[in-house]
């Protein structure tokens, strides 16, 4: 029997389905201005006093922006490399080429020297997301974004988190979602701060123009999602998927499958709707009712699983100021096999939970991503304090409260303000016309391992894509964004998983990532031998002592 807890949850109740439903039935169109009025009143603070617009998605948000913008057809937009598809397509749309920057595992943000590079005569806007709950420092980019000329947007679709963090006042503008996955979900809708008064009138203006969703149309999308809800939470279905995943049918999929937003082909038709009463409605009770204590719990248990897996897992976008869990991402050597281990012990551990993707940029023609022969100095990437490294026979590594260390290469990120000690050998790999210089965790004086995590960072990864050394980071714009997407999964921690789960969970996750070598660490199992396939694995399982 698994634990019946999923990498994404449905963040409602049944008291919030019926009123949504309800909403369905009593909302009216004349009531739609009032509605406005009273999320517009809600959404301007004294910090932040930006305009607001509710729209129907934050596609709908940003599709509006680059209307009223009506950027030269050929311009350029920078986007942070990991999205959602559809965000760069609605750029292309709008003729407009889309240029990825590389960001850093540990803060999912570009660096000042990666952002300068790929800005043109052509630029005009910088997007940044803020991925996984997890909110980037964006006055580096701003100060770019200023000295250029360029307008930022901030896509919060992934950030909400209370009206404390309502987007940087400076952004143009700033797009939060409330889709079906999200934080205070209101099954669909988004709102956008709008720095620019002119540029909000056109948005608004543009959006009144548009097709009203219709109340029904609502109605059935918060019909679906309460049988989605119903088969994820309702007993004993959840405690069964572990049943399930052993006869081969995995209840993620199709729970995944009935969750995206919007059709591919139809997208632009799709998203150029004005909300529906129904939908405002429920967006204002949804904010109005919102609990940050309630809300503090996600992130009060997230901390809680990564005290117990200190040294263990390698989490994502740990460097941040504010961390919100909305998912749980870490990096394993072998996304599939590691997941597939994981379910078998009924750890509901998942690579695509969400829609986000390695963004790829219209090139034309492509730009060099260095001048003359590429070298890629671990030691100088993001997230990397050159002072950490100590000139001895092993560079030693010490981490500092707060600091880290490389996540690309796998060490490991310390949680606390304990002051931890690793050894860490420096080894040089020559890859095509460019010096690749790895830095690599291993235990104290071990050579061995530091050619094991060489071996690790240059051998083909297998069926999940092309491997490391032939993608070197000379040779792909945006290497980082790349390893991360090729070697992120989500673990089901969430507010609803009960503590006790929770210390399982991580037990489970710390016997399955030691073993398959995820994090290079010298410490030894009973019983634990090389999963191989599901029996070894079983038997191995009940050998190691819990």
């Amino acid at each position: 029997m698994g634990f019946p807890y999923h990498s994404l949850i449905i963040d409602s109740s049944p008291s919030h389905f019926s009123k949504a439903i309800s909403l369905c039935l009593s909302s009216r169109e004349g009531d739609r201005q009032a509605v406005i009025s009273k999320l517009e009143k809600l959404w301007t603070t004294q910090a932040n006093s930006r305009r607001v617009l509710p729209c129907l998605s934050v596609r709908s948000g940003l599709d509006l922006y680059l209307q009223a913008q009506a950027y030269p057809h050929g311009s350029e937009v920078i986007m942070t490399a990991v999205n959602i598809q559809d965000v760069a397509q609605i750029i292309r749309h709008h003729e407009l080429r889309v240029i990825p920057v590389d960001i850093a595992i540990n803060t999912l943000g570009p660096t000042e020297k990666d952002l300068v590079k790929v800005i043109t005569r052509k630029t005009v806007a910088i997007l940044v997301a803020h991925l996984f709950g997890r909110w980037v420092d964006i006055c580096p980019i701003l100060a770019v974004a200023n000295k250029y000329g360029l307008h930022v947007i901030e896509d919060c679709a992934e950030g909400f988190c209370g009206f404390s963090h309502l987007g940087h006042t400076s952004s143009d503008i700033s797009l939060f979602s409330f889709g079906t996955i999200k934080y205070s979900t209101s099954f669909g809708g988004s709102i956008a701060k709008v720095r620019d008064v002119q540029i909000w009138k056109k948005m608004e203006a543009i959006q009144s123009q548009y097709p009203i969703q219709t109340n029904q149309t609502y109605l059935k999308k918060v019909l679906k999602y309460l049988l989605l809800y119903t088969l994820c939470y309702t007993w004993p279905i959840p405690h069964a998927s572990q049943a399930l995943y052993q006869v081969g049918f995995d209840p993620k999929e199709l729970f995944v499958k009935h969750i995206r937003g919007f059709a591919q082909e139809s997208l632009i038709d799709m998203i150029r709707q004005q909300p529906s009463p129904a939908l405002l409605s429920t967006m204002l009770y949804t904010h109005t009712t919102f609990n940050p204590e309630a809300f503090s719990v996600s992130r009060a248990k997230g901390e809680y699983f990564l005290s117990r897996l200190k040294g263990v897992i390698i989490p994502v976008g740990m460097d941040v100021e504010v961390n919100n869990h909305w998912l749980f991402p870490v990096i394993v050597k072998n996304a599939e096999e590691t997941v597939k281990h994981l379910n078998i012990f009924g750890v509901s551990a998942y690579t695509g939970s969400t829609q986000l993707a390695l963004i790829e940029g219209d090139y034309a023609p492509r730009r060099p991503t260095h001048q003359g022969d590429a070298t890629y100095n671990v030691s100088s990437a993001k997230g990397i304090d050159k002072a950490a490294y100590s000139n001895t026979t092993e560079l030693s590594n010490t981490n500092k409260a707060g600091s880290s260390t490389s996540l690309v290469t796998g060490a490991a990120y310390k949680t606390d303000s304990t002051q931890v000690t690793n050894s860490t050998c420096f080894k040089k790999c020559r890859t095509q016309s460019s010096d690749l210089e790895i830095y690599s965790e291993t235990s104290p004086a071990s050579a061995k391992d530091a050619r094991m995590n060489l071996q690790f960072l240059t051998r083909n990864r297998g069926n999940r894509g092309s491997h490391f050394k032939s993608h070197c980071f000379h040779d792909h714009p945006t290497p980082e964004a790349r390893y991360l997407m090729d070697h992120v999964i989500y673990l089901p921690v969430n507010k609803w998983v009960p503590f006790r789960h929770l210390d399982k969970m991580a037990t489970i996750c710390s016997k399955v990532m030691m073993h398959d070598k995820q994090v290079f660490l010298q410490r030894s199992y009973n019983g634990w031998s090389d999963i191989r396939d599901k029996r070894v694995v079983v038997r191995s399982w009940q050998n190691s002592k819990l």
